[in-house]
C-alpha cells in the first residue's frame, strides 16, 4: 500500500511501481470506477492490439480499424534506410501495439520469444 497526496488540482501521481506493474507509460489513457466506496485504477485497452491464444498459440490481433500489417509491409519497412526507431514507435502505436526494449518485462516473458511464426524469414 502507498500513500499519495492529492495535489490543489485534484490530481495524484501514481507510484513507479503500480505503473511499471500495469505497464503504464506518459501519455496512456486509464479507466477509473468506482466499487463499493474504493476508486479502482486499469489501463484503457480499447483501440490496443491484444494478445489472444487461438489453437494452442498466442496470436496478436490488431484493434478495429486498425490497417493491415502484412510480412511485405514489414518488410519494406526494414529495408528502407530512412525509418528511425521513432517512426517504428509512431507506427505500432497507430496500430495499437507498444514496442518492447530488451529490458521491459514484455521480452522476459517466455512466450514473447521464439513461439511465433517469423514473417520476415522466407
Amino acid at each position: 500500500m502507498s500513500t499519495v497526496t492529492l495535489s490543489s488540482e485534484g490530481q495524484v501521481t501514481i507510484p513507479d511501481q503500480f505503473r511499471r506493474a500495469l505497464h503504464l507509460h506518459p501519455g496512456d489513457k486509464v479507466l477509473l470506477t468506482l466499487e463499493g466506496g474504493k476508486l479502482v485504477l486499469e489501463p484503457d485497452e480499447t483501440g490496443r492490439a491484444k494478445l489472444v491464444e487461438e489453437n494452442g498459440r498466442k496470436v496478436l490481433v490488431a484493434p478495429p480499424g486498425a490497417p493491415p500489417m502484412t510480412p511485405d509491409t514489414i518488410k519494406t519497412l526494414l529495408a528502407d534506410s530512412e525509418v528511425t526507431d521513432a517512426y517504428l514507435v509512431e507506427l505500432a502505436r497507430a496500430h495499437g501495439l507498444r514496442m518492447a526494449t530488451l529490458d521491459d518485462a514484455l521480452c522476459r516473458k517466455p512466450w514473447a520469444a521464439g513461439v511465433a511464426e517469423n514473417p520476415l524469414r522466407g
